[in-house]
């Protein structure tokens, strides 16, 4: 296993060590060497280690004498790759059948790159990373995982779950990443629709950049239709060439006669209903991202960034109406928190998520936090601008007062609750960094509950021994069981249920 991590250091990416299994095939719960009872992640969460490794993936190196130190604590310590820009790969995990289904169904071919299986049917795709800033995400396109900055996979020879081994394919080398993939990470919208397969239809990229596209669809249009284009690249350049004349203004009817050259002489041939679907497809989309509503206060509602007046229920609800078609999602409520940190709280089929007044006009932070909700990619429109919408966000949001969760102090009492409900209180002081009760109190150490709220919480918690000190919780510095301790002792009111 060393001599693995080692290999991977020398090829500049970064390594943590991780638990392993302990008993082969695991339970559902526990057989892993964390120790917890109701593990369910065998052999896949990293290891801690007070001086050597305290700070979870942020540890990672490949400095070889820090690997070596930490094998020969834990030998037999599976091994985690840390993706993104730091070690300058990416990965996609393709962890289903439904995964292989979906790249044959859309004629999407993995170019030949280092692999690694990871169980039967199953494996992880190495790529180099693309230069910009690429997010991890789960099941945007189904049976897909993907593994960029932030993330980390493990590597072979680390020991499944099931006792089966993780293993390399043949090729050493990585290749770039699939301008199908670029395309996805560029525009938030997975392949497999004419629209997604064209990629460059929708957000600030427009058509005649080519940069993103398959290289048959930036041959000159005419050639294009000339020569047709073989099986891999049909579709793609199908609902890019509609695209096109769609901008151009021709009618579905003049696209349909002027496309179906093409389509016939490509290899296998396409069929002329596949042709009247991608047009018809592609025209919504389109009318979409360039919806103007001539509907409420103000004749475009759409148009202009001045603040609207909304006085009533009726406009109010027309004007989130117009947000989510705009957007494309079914928006039911915007609403406003007003407590330390402004808050938008939007309401899509029953759900809700919060965004914060920052991320709501960075467009790629508020499409993370929609994507999360919707499981569906949210794309930015073409028109109207951003700022535009953002306005519109505000001016079509309810005004509500925070509850008692709703500022910091709130949340932090709420994440050290989900804390203790996964670190139970032990009886005493003991040897780890559990918490414990000390004269009928909680006891607990800020280290791991540090490391507890970089993981679980979506926000950070600043100046965290002042928000405890809020909370009525006390810092203690003592001497239990011959050992000088330091620790954060809870208010005696503070129970978990």
């Amino acid at each position: 296993m060393l001599e693995s991590a080692l290999s991977y250091a020398r090829r500049g990416w970064k390594i943590v060590p991780l638990h392993n299994p302990t008993t082969v095939p695991a339970p559902e719960k526990g057989g892993c060497s964390c120790g917890k009872d109701d593990c369910e992640n065998q052999g896949k969460h990293p290891r801690w280690h007070q001086k050597d490794l305290a700070n979870g993936l942020l540890s990672a190196t490949s400095d070889e004498a820090i690997i070596k130190r930490w094998w020969s604590r834990w030998p037999k310590a599976n091994i985690a790759i840390v993706t993104g820009a730091v070690s300058g790969i990416v990965v996609l995990d393709i962890d289903a059948q439904e995964g292989w289904d979906y790249l044959e169904q859309n004629e999407i071919y993995l170019p030949r790159t280092r692999q690694a299986a990871t169980s039967p049917g199953k494996a992880h795709i190495y790529f180099t990373h693309p230069g910009f800033e690429v997010r991890n995400f789960a099941k945007k396109i189904p049976g897909m995982d993907f593994r960029g900055d932030g993330g980390y996979v493990v590597a072979p020879p680390s020991l499944h779950r099931t006792g089966s081994t993780y293993k390399w394919n043949e090729v050493e080398e990585v290749a770039d990443c699939p301008n199908w993939l670029l395309g996805f990470f560029k525009e938030g919208v997975a392949p497999g629709s004419p629209l997604a397969a064209a990629g460059k239809l929708t957000g600030e990229v427009q058509i005649s950049d080519t940069d993103l596209l398959p290289p048959e669809v930036a041959k000159d249009w005419a050639n294009l239709i000339a020569e047709g284009v073989e099986q891999g690249s049909r579709e793609t350049s199908m609902a890019s060439l509609a695209g096109h004349y769609i901008q151009k203004g021709l009618t579905d009817g003049e696209i349909f006669q002027f496309l179906l050259p093409f389509i016939h002489r490509c290899q296998p041939p396409l069929e002329d209903k596949k042709l009247l679907t991608t047009i018809a497809s592609v025209r919504r989309t389109h009318e979409r991202n360039n919806l103007i509503i001539n509907a409420l206060p103000g004749e475009k509602p759409l148009e202009g960034n001045e603040p609207l007046k909304i006085d009533n229920d009726e406009d109010r609800n027309k004007l989130v109406e117009v947000i989510g078609t705009t957007l494309g999602i079914p928006l039911q409520q915007i609403f406003r928190m007003l407590g330390e940190e402004t808050k938008f709280i939007f309401k899509v089929e029953g759900r809700e998520v919060w965004v914060a007044t920052a991320e709501l006009f960075r467009f790629s932070s508020f499409q993370v936090k929609m994507a999360d909700l919707t499981k569906r990619s949210v794309t930015k429109p073409k028109k109207p601008k951003w700022e535009i919408i953002c306005q519109r966000i505000m001016d079509a949001a309810e005004d509500i007062q925070p509850g008692p969760e709703a500022t910091v102090t709130g949340k932090l009492r709420a994440a050290i609750v989900g804390y203790l409900e996964g670190h139970p209180v032990q009886d005493e002081v003991g040897m780890s960094q559990d918490p414990f009760f000390l004269e009928g109190r909680i006891a607990l150490y800020l280290t791991p509950l540090k490391k507890y709220l970089k993981m679980n919480c979506d926000e950070k918690i600043p100046d965290l021994p002042q928000r405890l000190k809020s909370l009525g919780a006390g810092y203690c510095h003592q001497t239990l069981k011959s050992k000088t301790r330091r620790f954060w002792l809870l208010p005696s009111g503070f129970k978990v249920e």
